[in-house]
């Protein structure tokens, strides 16, 4: 605004000066050359007022000033004095017009460059403005990618995440799999195992049988050898020393079946003796395995025992629970009574009753005369305060008959829940 302003007031000073000099020349001029001088002045001023700039109003300013100084204007001169020296200042004018004509001329290419300068620093503020735009759009587009990254980013954790849990999970499930496993091979182990030791120690106990019997038998078999061996010799001997020793062979004969006897006894007796043993650790076993079928019989007999007590208790209990229900519900004595405009249902519990310090629930149907009943429920019951509107009543909607006129029957009585 500030150029636009600064450019419109030379301008009309301008127009305003240049009007007068062409009036001027006009009127100075011969009447054929009147037409002539006007349209060049008109080109001159419609020229110089297609591009006016500061410069040539400032060079119009001056003349038109100096001409007033001067004493030529027609604000300070008669119009006779006027156009009597119109000569002379037409000459100087159009002097001043040329040089007004080549500033303006100066002034207009001034403004071309200015004009092109601004556009050219609009064009470049322009293109910094879509720079910066671009720019903003860039940055948006990158915190876009960044954001779209993160998430991508946050969703892959959490895939990780439930892909860990599952393999946590399942490896869990592996690992209780696994144990559940080793808990079966170890118990199949033991049993393994005990069923390995049970054989072992009776193919131990075999073998030593089978080890006694071949120690026995070749005991047998080197006394055998030996008594070949001394019969051998006795023989030898009795060959050798037949006569003299005839009756020492008999003698030898006879402690050698002697011996002999006693060698077969002793065998028999530790013969005997192992088989004895034998059979009492068989014996022993026998009633140790007795000794436990007839606990584990004693402990099923108790069990059932109990049991049938437990049963018999319960049974007892529920029969006097029911007897006690029973007996209350036929000796409990409920009736109504109208209090303040209400109908309140109360009673009274006899002692035989009341003692026992039994919650009791006693359900009742309230009735008038010929008309259907009314059934409740007198919670936790104690009959205190009888038939009354205070204590232990409960209330009831009213019938179409009066309170004291109503029949009122106990239905049962239960334990309270």
């Amino acid at each position: 605004m500030k150029p636009l302003s600064f450019l419109l007031l030379p301008i009309i000073t301008l127009f305003l000066s240049t009007t007068l000099v062409l009036a001027d020349d006009f009127w100075d001029l011969p009447s054929g050359d009147k037409v002539k001088n006007t349209q060049q002045k008109d080109g001159d001023f419609w020229g110089l007022s297609s591009g006016d700039q500061p410069g040539g109003t400032k060079q119009s300013d001056k003349d038109y000033w100096k001409l007033e100084s001067d004493g030529t204007s027609p604000a300070n001169n008669s119009d006779e004095d006027f156009w009597a020296g119109k000569g002379e200042t037409s000459l100087d004018k159009f002097m001043d017009e040329r040089e007004r004509e080549r500033l303006a001329e100066e002034a207009r290419k001034k403004a071309e460059a200015e004009r092109l300068r601004l556009k050219a620093e609009r064009e470049k503020a322009e293109e910094e403005r879509l720079e910066r735009e671009r720019e903003q759009q860039r940055q948006e587009e990158a915190r876009e990618r960044k954001a779209e990254q993160r998430r991508e980013r946050d969703a892959q954790k959490r895939e990780r995440a439930e892909r860990e849990s599952r393999k946590t999970e399942e490896w869990n499930k592996k690992k209780q799999r696994d144990a559940d496993k080793k808990e079966k091979k170890r118990l199949q182990q033991e049993a393994d195992q005990r069923k390995k030791d049970d054989n072992a120690r009776l193919l131990e106990e075999r073998l030593e049988t089978r080890e006694r019997r071949r120690l026995e038998r070749e005991e047998e078999d080197r006394l055998e050898q030996e008594e070949e061996d001394r019969r051998e010799r006795a023989e030898d001997l009795r060959i050798e020393e037949d006569e003299r020793r005839s009756e020492r062979e008999k003698q030898l004969k006879r402690e050698k079946r002697e011996r002999e006897q006693r060698e077969r006894e002793r065998l028999q007796q530790e013969k005997e003796e192992r088989e004895a043993r034998e059979q009492e650790r068989l014996r022993r076993e026998e009633e140790a395995r007795q000794e436990r079928i007839r606990r584990q019989e004693q402990r099923e007999r108790e069990r059932q025992e109990r049991e049938a007590e437990q049963r018999r208790q319960r049974e007892t209990k529920e029969r006097a629970d029911r007897e006690f229900l029973a007996d209350a519900a036929r000796s409990i004595r409920l009736g109504a009574k109208t209090c303040f405009g209400e109908t309140h249902v109360g009673g009274y519990v006899p002692r035989s009753i009341s003692i026992q310090h039994k919650c009791k629930d006693v359900y009742f149907t309230a009735s008038c005369p010929g008309e259907m009943g009314y059934s409740g429920m007198l919670e936790a019951f104690t009959g205190m305060g009888g038939v009354g509107c205070f204590g232990d009543t409960k209330r009831i909607p009213n019938g179409s008959c009066r309170a004291e006129e109503m029949n009122v029957v106990v239905d049962r009585v239960e334990f309270c829940q």
